[in-house]
């Protein structure tokens, strides 16, 4: 008998933990669909701030389910980056990530072009294509965005449109260092050090930019020679 009473007491506790464990499950599903889609894309920036990278991803894609275009756009670009990086639990995927960079960027988000533009470069698990990296840099560049800016002014460096041309380039580097482009400083200090084409030697102009490398560097490095 007593074991009996053993048996019961034991199954008993089971179900209660089963049933509490429902509840729970339930509990979750149902706050996940009852976010709104603005919410879900908080708690997906939230999980990766927290690398978080699984809860990251079902909070991106429950809120692109929304269809609310600009929701849909900087969700797809999120999910385009945990797809290209890769991180436990969400594998890195070069063609969902290209997916989803290609969406939001048609859509006029412009790190989403930026990035399509490097995976396109790169041929990394998605066929390289040049020209399509070109268009979307160019793109991005048009839009405003500085590193694009940048990475047109080194294309044209390297010969990426043909043969290497500084005279298109330095001014690309101009307007990136203007907006405080650290690589864009560095190579505008190198080639105003050594000249070329229509960029002869000024030392003036050089020394100016290694000035103000020198400076953002003592900004964001403040313990930098000190001993």
């Amino acid at each position: 008998m007593e074991m009996l009473r053993c048996r019961f007491r034991l199954s008993t506790i089971i179900a209660f933990f089963l049933v509490l464990s429902m509840l729970l499950i339930m509990g979750i599903v149902a706050r996940d669909y009852g976010r709104s889609p603005d919410d879900s894309f908080i708690v997906g920036m939230r999980a990766m701030e927290r690398s978080e990278y699984v809860m990251a991803e079902r909070g991106f894609l429950r809120a692109m389910r929304s269809g609310i275009p600009g929701i849909v756009s900087v969700s797809a670009y999120r999910l385009g980056l945990l797809y290209s990086a890769g991180h436990a639990g969400v594998p890195r995927d070069g063609v969902k990530a290209t997916g989803y960079f290609l969406l939001a960027a048609s859509n006029g988000i412009l790190p989403a072009q930026y990035q399509l533009a490097l995976l396109y470069d790169v041929g990394d698990k998605v066929p390289e294509n040049r020209d399509k990296a070109k268009v979307w840099m160019e793109r991005a560049a048009d839009g405003g965005l500085i590193d694009a800016v940048y990475a047109l002014g080194v294309w044209h460096e390297r010969g990426y449109y043909g043969a290497p041309n500084l005279d298109v380039a330095v001014p690309l580097y101009e307007r990136a260092a203007q907006a405080g482009h650290l690589n864009a400083m560095k190579s505008l200090a190198a080639i105003y050090g050594s000249g070329y084409g229509a960029f002869p030697d000024n030392l003036e102009k050089s020394s100016h930019w290694m000035n103000e490398i020198k400076r953002i560097e003592g900004e964001t490095c403040p313990a930098a020679g000190k001993k």
